[in-house]
């Protein structure tokens, strides 16, 4: 019933606001047709870019499993059947499967955001999943994924074919990431970019029609830098607590026998109340720039909280200016995600942050850029 009555509610101040600045059914009309112009060729590309990465996470995530097992035993570069992999390590492909099978949610989340992310996705961005994949599976990083666990038939049957390999698991592993390499590539050139090029052409028809329903120039100054202020402290803020999440993540990885282990994100939650006041005092600094000197300013300020995250306690002169605000209310928000506070921090509020910072930047342009 709240749903519905939003729904009612929006619906109501949509059409309020077009009747005020003179927009009639036809206009709106038009816009919809633009924007399904685009989406009907985007959507069906973006959801096979979606599958392709999510079958190049989950195989280097198994790869990246392989190598851990590897290292540990000691076989240093011996992939070859003949080696250990014949040997010791024969079923070493499928227990990686079995360790690999709790993340797929996490590798499918991942891939939904990828290919459904409104900004241009490049062939470096992609690259670079490739071993930020690897290494969440060689050091094993995250509770298993609970919320969007994998149907049991799922699970059997990548137990299945990592089983299947035997003593070429090794060799399996290094195919695994050139194969998540070519994945990549063939899921921008021939489906990301085409879709956001639709995407683009769509949205330069929809911009003469959005251009009737702005305001006058020169009218929203004051408050597109108060929106950049707000928009900026919370990109930051956000930020920090990913950085601390995964920090933690990554320096305690081996002390977590249980998925209860892992912490609700209360550490992060602690930061952000303590330097609310600090990151909040650089966005609106930052907001009183010209645009484009503001942007960078928010750049400079996105990277030092990426490091104040990042950095072990203490932490020398900032401690002094830690000052607490709303502390309660950051806890309660981390502890909403549970155990699973280091996959929020990867898939949830990271692209978050990635899509307000570029909301936000956006949105504060001089009329003459």
């Amino acid at each position: 019933g709240v749903l519905a009555a939003a729904a009612v509610l929006q619906v109501r101040s949509v059409r309020a606001g077009g009747a005020r600045c003179g927009t009639n059914r036809g206009e709106w009309k038009a816009d919809v047709r633009a924007w399904w112009s685009g989406a009907r060729s985007a959507v069906p590309r973006r959801a096979v870019a979606a599958v392709l990465l999510f079958l190049a996470l989950g195989i280097t995530l198994w790869s990246g499993t392989v190598w851990r097992f590897a290292v540990d035993f000691g076989t240093g570069a011996q992939v070859l059947p003949d080696g250990p992999f014949g040997g010791p390590l024969r079923t070493v492909g499928e227990a990686a499967a079995r360790a690999t099978a709790g993340q797929l949610g996490a590798a499918l989340v991942a891939a939904v955001l990828v290919a459904a992310f409104p900004a241009r996705i490049g062939a470096r961005m992609l690259f670079l999943a490739v071993p930020a994949s690897f290494t969440i599976g060689y050091l094993h990083l995250g509770p298993p994924m609970t919320v969007l666990k994998p149907p049991q038939a799922v699970i059997d049957r990548v137990v299945m074919f990592g089983g299947g390999l035997g003593s070429g698991a090794g060799l399996g592993a290094v195919a695994a990431v050139v194969l998540a390499l070519v994945l990549n590539g063939c899921s921008v050139r021939w489906l990301l970019t085409p879709a956001h090029a639709a995407s683009q052409r769509a949205a330069g028809d929809r911009r003469p029609l959005a251009a009737r329903r702005r305001p006058a120039a020169g009218a929203t100054g004051f408050r597109d830098r108060l929106w950049f202020g707000l928009g900026g402290t919370l990109v930051l803020t956000l930020l920090l607590w990913t950085a601390v999440e995964v920090r933690l993540a990554v320096v305690d990885r081996d002390r977590h026998p249980t998925p209860e282990s892992w912490g609700t994100g209360q550490v992060g939650a602690a930061y952000q109340a303590d330097y609310l006041p600090l990151l909040a005092f650089l966005a609106l600094l930052a907001a009183c720039a010209t645009p484009r000197a503001a942007r960078r300013l928010l750049t400079a300020a996105a990277v030092g909280t990426v490091v104040l995250g990042a950095w072990p306690p203490p932490l020398g002169p900032l401690e002094a200016l830690r000052v607490p605000v709303l502390a309660p209310l950051f806890r309660d928000v981390a502890a909403l995600w549970g155990h699973a506070a280091f996959w929020a921090a990867l898939l949830i509020t990271l692209p978050l942050a990635a899509h307000l910072a570029r909301w936000t930047t956006r949105r504060f342009t001089a009329p003459t850029e």
